[in-house]
């Protein structure tokens, strides 16, 4: 071998050698820049806090979001300032913060809209790794909220969100507060508040519709007064600490048949009893009985008012104890356009109004008493059974009071049909009739005493 052929061959070897150490640095530099891009990717972390006077967007390229005092979104009584959380975003909160939308008179608007499924989905938790119920604050929807619009979807809106681990004891103890507004809740998952899911307070349209309201404290959905009038629809609510609903007797025309419950603490849906002087009220089948937690009142105030109650086939009504339900009222000036009740089972699913007691007894509430001013025979009682009323109490709204006898009172002028009806158990009469006109077809009346 001569000398330019050895150079030749020694070249060869240390290009292989040069290229050989090119790529093996190459190699390193890739990974190590790789490595550094996935930590500065996972480290990326953005802390907000306090008023939010511009539209603004959260995107999930800024996750997680680091809540260190309470959001508020509004702007002036003329122009309201948007937040928009986009698909994927992950909103998380320190202990004593959370986030509120609109403020009195000054307008905000929040648009919360998430995807269907993981990891699209919009996520509202606690800022630590060991949460618990009632963690942070809640998500306040104030009286300056823009209100959702079911036609075009404009307005405040909560849809495809998991909002989980609120209702902190310095707010108002549960994951969403609605106060005097209407915004949309659609398809969100509303899980682990220190009380309830959702609490609904003044006037309120909202709809609540397809989320899943699970494992809270105390109530699914909570209605604080009679104002709020929401369409409650197509929700499961289950687990949860006390009824699934709290509502309203002029509620409960929103609340829709399409809603599941189960291994609620009871599985009854409660409804707070009050003075009904005006509108149209239907008590549907919704599976789970109502519990009537007072008394219900169907009276007339006003010549311009139709007051008119109904209670449909299959329905379940536990009335609380020493509570009842009446309709007229003994003063004169209240006959001339007096209320209806109307209860319309049928003979193979027919209406059960029963005691609300764990164990039941003669006497535990007062029974049904139509007044006087019932003078007009529209209201009707169809295969209906009515058992362990009897309770002996004054009765009577504004002036005059009525004692009622039995699981039917009737007084004065009263005019009732009664067709199927079934009265047993009662502590005093099955059927008390004072002066009323009262047509009974196909009653039994049993075991009263």
């Amino acid at each position: 071998m001569d000398e330019n052929s050895f150079l030749r061959i020694f070249s060869k070897i240390n290009i292989k050698k040069a290229f050989q150490k090119c790529f093996i640095l190459e190699c390193l530099i890739f990974f190590y820049l790789l490595f550094m891009f996935k930590n500065i990717v996972h480290s990326e972390t953005t802390y907000v806090s306090g008023r939010i006077s511009f539209d603004t967007v959260w995107s999930a390229s800024c996750n997680p979001y680091i809540v260190t005092s309470t959001i508020e979104i509004y702007g002036d009584t003329a122009a309201a300032v948007q937040l928009t959380i986009d698909t994927g975003v992950i909103i998380r909160f320190e202990s004593g913060t959370g986030l509120r939308v609109g403020n009195g008179l000054n307008k905000g608007i929040l648009r919360a809209i998430g995807g269907s499924v993981e990891p699209e989905r919009i996520k509202w938790t606690a800022n630590t790794g060991t949460p618990v119920r009632g963690y942070w604050g809640n998500i306040i929807i104030d009286d300056g909220a823009a209100d959702y619009d079911t036609l075009t979807g404009d307005g405040t809106v909560l849809e495809n969100c998991d909002i989980e681990y609120g209702g902190e004891y310095f707010s108002s103890d549960e994951n969403i507060y609605i106060y005097n507004s209407s915004p949309g809740i659609k398809n969100c998952v509303i899980r682990e508040s220190r009380a309830n899911g959702i609490r609904l307070y003044e006037t309120s349209n909202s709809l609540i519709e397809g989320n899943t309201i699970t494992g809270n404290g105390a109530y699914g959905i909570y209605l604080l007064n009679s104002t709020p009038k929401p369409v409650i629809t197509k929700n499961t609510i289950t687990n949860n600490g006390n009824y699934p609903i709290r509502i309203y007797v002029t509620a409960i025309n929103g609340l829709r048949l399409d809603n599941i419950y189960s291994m609620n603490s009871p599985d009854m849906v409660e409804v707070m009893g009050e003075i009904i002087s005006e509108g149209y009220i239907k008590f549907s089948d919704t599976g789970i009985p109502y519990y009537i937690n007072g008394n219900i009142e169907l009276r007339y105030f006003r010549a311009d008012t139709n007051v008119r109650m109904e209670v449909g086939e299959g329905v379940e009504m536990r009335i609380k104890k020493d509570c009842g339900i009446g309709v007229g009222s003994h003063a004169w000036y209240m006959n001339t356009y007096p209320p209806e009740l109307k209860i319309k089972g049928t003979v193979s699913n027919p209406v059960k109004i029963t005691s609300a007691e764990p164990v039941p007894g003669r006497g535990d509430w007062i029974g049904i008493c139509f007044e006087n001013g019932n003078i007009n025979g529209l209201s009707e009682i169809e295969n209906c059974e009515i058992e362990y009323a009897g309770k002996s109490i004054y009765w009577g709204y504004p002036y005059y009071q009525t004692l009622w006898y039995g699981g039917i009172t009737l007084i004065g002028g009263a005019r009732v049909n009664m067709n199927g009806v079934k009265i047993r158990y009662s502590k005093q009469h099955g059927v008390y009739n004072a002066g009323g006109d009262l047509i009974i077809d196909g009653a039994e009346i049993r075991e009263n005493d």
